[in-house]
């Protein structure tokens, strides 16, 4: 036997009275509530690119970020959470809005931007890395639209309240103003939650100058364009010179997240502290910025593959694969453990990290279904719960930057859209994924100026193709498993890059199949 019961348990701050009990059974069931919800949020996520994985619990995952962002909103204040960070952060907000407009979803999405506006210029703004990239989700918004009236508006024109909501140019002029650490590189900041000279500052600002340079260029800004490639190659120079200096010095083999130190001399000095990572997530530039045709060098590319093996070597004994750490004092996992793996993207060995940490953090670290804290402590093996769950945490359960990092990086793994219109297929899809007998699929996929794709990857032995079901690229297709690598004999269409492992696909072709010489070895 099945019994509903309904209870009225939150007056929202209101004093009017508490219904009746009879008013409560009015209100109707469990089923009838359940089946309209179901509507509902089916609704809502037609909305957006649409996955079939062979692991489902990332396809579950995927909806459930989505759907605990819209919860979590405060109106158009995008807040970070619902218990602990029921608040919109800057730098949070950046990255819920890039990933939301990367899947597709533009409900709202003025109101968003301008309420973002508000976020990054208020007077507790918290981190400056915020105002440096708020272009980026500007540009991804433009670029996947083609709503070129109302960025336009907003480019140089900042809102009633002057200073505290500026435009999109005054965020990149920002950047070139705070350049006030030594050689040129951005200021000290405490934008890891400790004070120095951070790397991922100098990674987020040439983002932020990449993104605003795409919007000058499609608005038609000439001057704007010629000072923003100027930012940009004098701080990448800046950014490059330092770290080079800083890497002779030490005898280093990774990326520091400093920009003048070791991670022996600041919070990275402890391998559980995931701060060792935090330019290959929040960074962007590696992988983000060549989305938008970004002109890429130094150690940033060159030592990608070498500091994710640095990172884990030092966690090897201490944690299980595939978490970074966390932050003091719960050092197991973190709900950005899956964005970590963004800058592998832009690498070669370690492509497929964002996905195999995604999958930690579904095994090994929900705090609640599809839930993860900001920061776990290790499983409870206490814990009622079946399965692996952390013993608790801090921040706040669920996290909104945290699932859309994994949101994006995830996505991004598996389709991308450039802005000159190729469309990168498989960069990040584990090996072991072609084994499993069970196609990859996305669908409603977002490309450029308001189109949708559609695609399905299928294996068969020692094949695999690559199916357009739905739409038309805009431009090339880029179709590069990482399984390709050193195994591709022969393709149906396009041609063939073998260092790479990249069959670059004319766009007006609908399949391809790629013939791998050798079973490749899973990663």
């Amino acid at each position: 036997m099945k019994h509903d019961y309904v209870v009225a348990v939150d007056r929202f701050g209101h004093q009017y009275p508490w219904p009746s009990g009879r008013a409560l059974v009015a209100a109707g069931g469990f089923q009838e509530h359940l089946l309209h919800m179901t509507r509902f949020w089916n609704g809502q996520l037609a909305g957006i690119a649409s996955l079939d994985l062979p692991d489902d619990s990332l396809v579950n995952a995927y909806k459930s970020g989505f759907i605990y962002t819209q919860i979590a909103r405060s109106g158009n204040q995008l807040d970070t959470g619902v218990n602990g960070y029921e608040s919109a952060y800057n730098h949070d907000v950046i990255g819920v809005l890039a990933n939301l407009f990367t899947q597709g979803y533009y409900e709202d999405a003025h109101a968003l931007l301008l309420e973002a506006r508000s976020v990054i210029g208020s007077e507790g703004g918290l981190y400056p890395d915020g105002t440096w990239t708020y272009a980026w989700p500007w540009a991804i918004y433009l670029m996947k639209t083609g709503d070129l009236d109302f960025v336009r508006e907003n480019f140089a024109r900042g809102g009633p309240e002057g200073f505290s909501q500026p435009s999109i140019e005054q965020t990149a002029h920002d950047i070139a103003a705070d350049r006030t650490g030594p050689g040129g590189i951005m200021e000290m900041t405490d934008d890891i939650d400790a004070t120095g000279y951070w790397t991922v500052d100098d990674f987020e600002a040439l983002m932020g100058l990449v993104a605003y340079r795409y919007i000058a260029s499609r608005l038609g800004s000439e001057s704007q364009v010629q000072w923003a490639t100027e930012q940009y190659d004098s701080l990448l120079n800046a950014t490059n010179s330092t770290l080079d200096a800083t890497i002779e010095r030490y005898g280093l083999d990774y990326l520091p997240c400093s920009m003048v130190e070791p991670d022996s001399a600041n919070r990275c000095a402890n391998p559980l502290d995931a701060n060792w990572a935090a330019t290959l997530q929040f960074g962007k530039w590696a992988w983000d910025g060549q989305l938008f045709g970004a002109a890429v060098s130094g150690p940033g590319i060159s030592l990608i593959d070498s500091t994710y093996q640095y990172g884990f070597s030092r966690l090897r004994g201490k944690l299980p694969a595939n978490t970074f750490g966390g932050y003091p004092s719960d050092y197991y996992s973190t709900g950005y453990n899956a964005g970590y793996g963004s800058w592998a993207l832009a690498g070669e060995d370690d492509r497929d990290q964002g996905i195999l940490s995604y999958e930690f953090m579904v095994q090994q670290d929900q705090s609640g279904p599809y839930s993860w804290w900001e920061s776990s402590l290790p499983p409870d093996p206490a814990s009622p719960w079946l399965g692996s769950h952390p013993a608790g945490g801090q921040g706040s359960s669920p996290h909104a930057w945290g699932m859309a990092e994994a949101n994006k990086v995830l996505l991004d793994s598996l389709v991308a859209q450039q802005s000159d219109g190729a469309v990168i297929v498989g960069r990040g899809i584990p090996t072991q994924w072609l084994s499993t007998g069970d196609d990859v699929s996305v669908d409603n996929f977002p490309t450029i100026d308001g189109r949708r794709l559609g695609l399905r990857i299928h294996s068969l032995g020692q094949e695999v193709t690559l199916q357009i079901t739905s739409g038309s690229p805009p431009g090339p297709v880029l179709f590069e498993l990482p399984a390709f690598v050193d195994h591709i004999t022969s393709v149906s269409s396009g041609m063939i890059d073998e260092s790479t492992g990249t069959v670059t696909v004319p766009a007006s072709v609908r399949e391809v199949t790629v013939q791998l010489g050798a079973p490749p070895s899973p990663s």
